[in-house]
């Protein structure tokens, strides 16, 4: 079917549903159904900033279709078809109980039957949901408590980010096709609030160095959603007696896209809610540590304190 694709579509999608963190299987049995299609990756601008990066990071990485490709606003009409499938960044909107919580996702999907049998343009409720991943924003999203505000917030945002994605890069997309494909071929519906303990990776932790992005260090204040400063790595680290390194996000970068050798690095991934702390293989894009705390929106020192007790007693 031929489709136009609005920009809304493309870029940021409004839902409204239950949300869950860093990477959720909605439902694995789709694999089947799109395995022989293309996956088609929504931006704005094919040439957006890195544009040849990520898709690097993106065909190097995937194997869950036949092929993987951009598409955008300015393209042509497209022929998708039932086996056809989506990556696109989005903003899940959710209120209840008189509060209002966003949330900021990677998401897999394809379309629903009900789009190919309409000649219509693809809309927002014809999203049918594989897989979505958890990202970090800047502050300033998560006092945009409207649908118009968020629109206009990421008005200028491409798939790069535009940098107010904190966890995003090539590097860490390269990771995430990893996970989301070990997690799809295991054929199990996955909610990653999950606590997660890898009891064979973890022991090697403790003797290798930890990588830890310097915006895991931003404070967060989330009454008036802004950051106030960042926290001292050391204080941070007090009880982590471990070997570890604090990096940019660049530095991060190159070291999971060029080291010959399998590192290990620490995301802090907030939302409005809740946060999660998790540690990744960055040669296969595993998450071997995971812990979820609601209502807390900083890093702490009790979260490596934690992690540094949970690896020793293995």
């Amino acid at each position: 079917m031929n489709i136009k694709l609005t920009l809304i579509t493309l870029l940021w999608a409004f839902l409204v549903l239950n949300a869950n963190a860093q990477i959720t299987i909605v439902d694995a049995r789709k694999l089947d159904n799109i395995r022989n299609g293309t996956t088609y990756v929504m931006v704005k601008n094919v040439n957006f900033p890195d544009a040849n990066r990520y898709l690097s990071a993106l065909q190097e990485n995937w194997t869950l279709t036949k092929n993987i490709r951009l598409l955008s606003g300015n393209d042509p009409d497209v022929n998708i078809s039932p086996g056809d499938s989506f990556l696109s960044l989005e903003a899940t909107y959710v209120t209840e109980n008189n509060t209002t919580n966003i949330y900021y996702y990677l998401c897999f999907w394809t379309c629903k039957d009900k789009f190919f049998k309409k000649d219509r343009a693809l809309k927002q409720s014809d999203e049918d949901p594989i897989a979505r991943i958890a990202l970090s924003v800047s502050p300033e999203a998560f006092i945009s408590r409207s649908f118009s505000k968020i629109r206009d917030f990421f008005n200028d945002m491409d798939f790069d980010g535009g940098g107010v994605l904190y966890n995003w890069s090539p590097g860490m997309l390269k990771n995430y096709m990893q996970q989301l494909t070990i997690l799809l071929r295991a054929g199990k519906k996955i909610k990653a609030y999950d606590d997660i303990t890898n009891k064979e990776q973890l022991p090697e932790l403790a003797n290798s160095t930890l990588y830890l992005p310097d915006f895991n260090f931003i404070k967060y204040n989330t009454f008036v959603g802004n950051d106030t400063g960042t926290y001292d790595a050391s204080n941070v680290l007090a009880d982590y007696h471990a070997p570890y390194k604090v990096v940019t996000k660049k530095g991060l970068d190159s070291l999971i896209l060029n080291e010959n050798k399998p590192i290990y690095y620490l995301l802090f991934i907030k939302d409005s809610s809740s946060k999660i702390v998790c540690v990744i293989n960055s040669g296969t894009g595993e998450t071997i540590y995971s812990r979820h705390t609601s209502l807390s929106f900083n890093l702490k020192s009790g979260d490596l304190k934690d992690l540094y007790k949970t690896m020793s007693k293995l």
